[in-house]
């Protein structure tokens, strides 16, 4: 199922021909690094929806993943030095990307993105220092002819297209990124812009004070909406960072009780109902005692 070529005493995986869903490329062939993924290694793979390659992985040539339209999720070493020009283009179901034991300054997310315009997550494991998970938003863009100079300029929008951009000395500008935010709530819908604050309050690695007040605040001020929001899809684990983070004050559960009423969310108004009666109802006794 593997073709691989040993150059300077190390191994470039040529191609796969298996049908796996689930593929783990091995460390090593013959007790030798895999160290490329080479040309359209994996190219076409339409059975291939998630991959894992291994420590140790410098490089992953052009046109690698090319085509593998139901790949989900890849799984990186932090230390992969080289994605070339359109490794993963026309991956439209890539959702994910985990970058495992990175070093600050040393990580390829940049060229990992770069022929991704649509929704992608992103988890970074830094060695010894923590873990980031990122939202980066979709955005649309095209291309302008500069007629004078005969070339095409990419001109991106919405803020997908500037968290993009996010990136210094290779690595993520955390500051820039949490910078977007107020711009993003001018473009961006409540499920992005909750998906992108949860993330950074609940993995904060490089985050400031500023930053984390102003993602506090947006949602405290969208609280009811954010609430109707996640009854209506079932968001379970956002209620529960919600609840873990303490946004559910005794003083504003009336009206979310009401309003999740009115909207007929059921399961979110148990819940609410359940909160209330096991975190507020002893102190009303207690007071009336």
């Amino acid at each position: 199922m593997i073709t691989f070529e040993t150059k300077n005493n190390r191994v470039i995986l040529k191609k796969y021909s298996g049908t796996e869903s689930i593929v783990i490329v091995p460390k090593q062939i013959e007790g030798k690094e895999v160290q490329a993924i080479g040309t359209y290694a994996f190219a076409e793979n339409r059975q291939l929806q998630e991959i894992v390659l291994p420590d140790g992985l410098l490089k992953i040539d052009k046109h690698a993943f090319y085509n593998c339209r139901n790949l989900e999720q890849v799984s990186a070493p932090g230390g992969l030095e080289s994605v070339e020009d359109g490794a993963f283009k026309n991956c439209e179901k890539l959702t994910k990307f985990i970058l495992r034991h990175a070093k600050p300054g040393n990580v390829c997310l940049k060229h990992l993105l770069y022929d991704q315009n649509h929704t992608i997550k992103v988890m970074i494991e830094y060695q010894f220092i923590g873990m980031s998970y990122l939202y980066f938003p979709s955005y649309e863009y095209e291309y302008i002819a500069n007629e004078p100079a005969r070339i095409f300029n990419e001109v991106g929008y919405g803020a997908g297209y500037l968290y993009q951009q996010c990136f210094f000395n290779n690595d993520v500008d955390y500051i820039r990124y949490d910078s977007i935010f107020p711009s993003a709530i001018v473009s961006e819908d409540m499920e992005t812009l909750l998906s992108i604050a949860l993330l950074r309050l609940k993995y904060p690695y490089q985050l400031s004070d500023l930053a984390k007040e102003r993602y506090r605040n947006y949602i405290i001020n969208n609280f009811t909406s954010i609430c109707m929001l996640i009854f209506e899809y079932d968001k379970k684990e956002w209620l529960l960072f919600l609840e873990q983070l303490g946004f559910f004050r005794e003083d504003i559960l009336p009206e979310l009780i009401e309003e999740t009423r009115k909207h007929q969310f059921l399961k979110g108004l148990a819940w609410l109902m359940d909160y209330q009666r096991k975190y507020f109802s002893s102190k009303k006794e207690e007071f009336l005692l």
